[in-house]
């Protein structure tokens, strides 16, 4: 299962409360196709509640993850993790759960 960072959970809740009329929303990832190259990234989205099928990651702060049974799928044994950027915009980070892990997805959100 994933795993939510402190700073992924803070931003989380940052964004729960400034999108989301219920404090029990969360933020979901799905899979995306792109086209034209027809090839797969994440999308994210701040939901009200998980879709019917979706797995809950739990952060601490009580920030809630929605993932849709695939994206949970590439994403057991990763942590979910936020930095910043200079635009006030929060960038997720997918890194693997073992120290050193590469980052296998980067996905700006407001």
């Amino acid at each position: 299962m994933l795993d939510v960072s402190l700073r992924a959970s803070q931003a989380i809740s940052t964004l729960i409360s400034l999108h989301s009329r219920s404090s029990a929303g969360g933020l979901r990832i799905s899979l995306a196709r792109r086209r034209p190259e027809h090839s797969a990234g994440f999308a994210l989205s701040v939901r009200e509640r998980p879709v019917q099928g979706d797995q809950v990651a739990a952060g601490d702060l009580g920030s809630r993850v929605f993932l849709d049974p695939t994206t949970a799928r590439c994403l057991t044994d990763q942590v979910l993790d936020v930095q910043p950027d200079d635009n006030g915009k929060f960038r997720f980070t997918v890194r693997r759960k073992s120290r050193g892990g590469r980052r296998v997805c980067r996905r700006p959100v407001r």
